[in-house]
């Protein structure tokens, strides 16, 4: 019988204790199989992807420092190195970043490979299911149904042998993405079948992030009827999750988006509020420093603006809005690619207008705001000299009306 897992909590209180030691080879190497261990809880029981993502970046720095060796000759693989690249790249196929991710698990292969490890081994399988269900999930975000379904395929049959416990925590994610692989692969009713089956096993002892993904996912599957039961099921599971502490704030907003594409057909008004709703999700969460969350936010304007009639005006003052929360967000952290083709996806949704993004400004204040704007793809602005007293201002301002 396994033993419990600690609780984050508990897992971070004996990191710092451990952080506080005297450096040595010992110290290094728990250090690093602990932070590994947190980045696993945050990605199986947490619903922060950045989190996981610093773990998994401390469990690599906590390494012990390489021997020097003759030049040329190839570091030895080792064990704990390949368990970080396997969670690190979890973490960014789960942060929208899905770049970053197939370099992670081009890197975690190798080292995989590097270990010669027996090819039986539940461990080595059990990693490079990990590394499939990773690379999967990076290619449904790069529009690559095709191809993920067959990493998810190929994650499936490294797990058949698994086990147990390792089963149950890998393949319900393994079946969500195989669902949105098949969504956007135009064969929803295939991946209606694969939820049904994923949704039969026991449900998880802890609020999981994937269960409630899975309920969502469900609901976008189904028609009639069992639509309305799925999102009731997910509403009631998410409920339950937030009861015991869970803030899962992209599944919210998933569950309201998928609420509001079942009411747009036949009742406007109440797919406007439940947009609204999905939005207000994300909103204050993405002002606290949640940047993974912006990739999210901007398939919701995008997914109103196509779904809903347009309202003129007022398009551009969501857009006004959702742009004012990505320069903030980008503040804290580069662009990544997956942000720019959200934000390009946005931008190609919306009627042509040429508009005053600015009023006059100091040029340093002016500077800074194109710097922002080109950071998430708009490249097609100008700066504008106002002389002091001209009416040039007013005349743009006519003119753009």
């Amino acid at each position: 019988m396994s033993s419990p897992r600690p609780t984050r909590r508990a897992l971070r209180v004996a990191l710092e204790a451990l952080t506080n030691e005297p450096r040595g080879t010992d110290r290094d190497r728990a250090l690093t199989a602990g932070y590994c261990e947190l980045a696993r809880l945050e990605l199986d029981v947490g619903d922060d992807p950045s989190a996981a993502l610093r773990a998994s970046s401390a469990a690599l720095a906590a390494l012990p420092p390489e021997v020097e060796r003759p030049a040329g000759e190839p570091r030895p693989p080792d064990p704990l190195r390949a368990r970080a690249l396997v969670e690190r790249s979890a973490a960014r196929a789960r942060g929208h970043d899905p770049e970053g991710c197939l370099a992670d698990v081009a890197r975690t292969l190798v080292e995989l490979l590097r270990l010669r490890v027996d090819a039986e081994s539940p461990d080595l399988r059990c990693s490079l299911a990990r590394v499939e269900a990773s690379r999967a999930r990076a290619l449904v975000e790069l529009g690559e149904p095709e191809l993920a379904l067959e990493a998810c395929a190929i994650s499936r049959d490294l797990l058949a042998p698994g086990p147990e416990s390792e089963v149950e925590r890998i393949l319900p994610e393994v079946a969500a993405i195989e669902v949105r692989g098949w969504i956007l692969f135009g064969h929803p009713e295939q991946g209606g079948n694969v939820v049904a089956a994923a949704l039969e096993a026991p449900e998880p002892s802890a609020p999981s992030p994937i269960r409630a993904e899975l309920l969502i996912l469900a609901a976008r599957v189904s028609s009639g009827p069992a639509q309305v039961s799925a999102l009731e099921l997910a509403e009631s599971y998410l409920a339950s999750a937030q009861a015991r502490g869970a803030q899962f704030f992209q599944r919210w907003a998933a569950l309201e988006l998928a609420r509001a594409r079942v009411l747009a057909p036949n009742d406007e008004q109440g797919a406007r509020l439940a947009f609204a709703a999905a939005r207000s999700r994300l909103e204050p969460p993405l002002e606290a420093g949640r940047s993974d969350l912006l990739v999210p936010l901007l398939r919701i304007y995008g997914a109103e603006i196509n779904t809903l009639p347009s309202e003129g005006e007022d398009e551009w003052v969501r857009l006004d809005r959702v742009l004012r929360v990505a320069c903030r967000s980008l503040e804290r952290g580069p662009a990544t690619g997956a942000l720019r083709r959200a934000w390009q996806a946005l931008i190609g949704s919306l009627p042509a207008q040429t508009a005053i993004r600015t009023a006059p400004a100091p040029l340093k204040a002016t500077l800074e705001a194109l710097r922002r704007y080109k950071a998430i793809g708009i490249t097609s602005i100008h700066l504008c000299e106002h002389p002091k007293n001209g009416r040039r201002y007013g005349k743009l301002y006519r003119e753009a009306g």
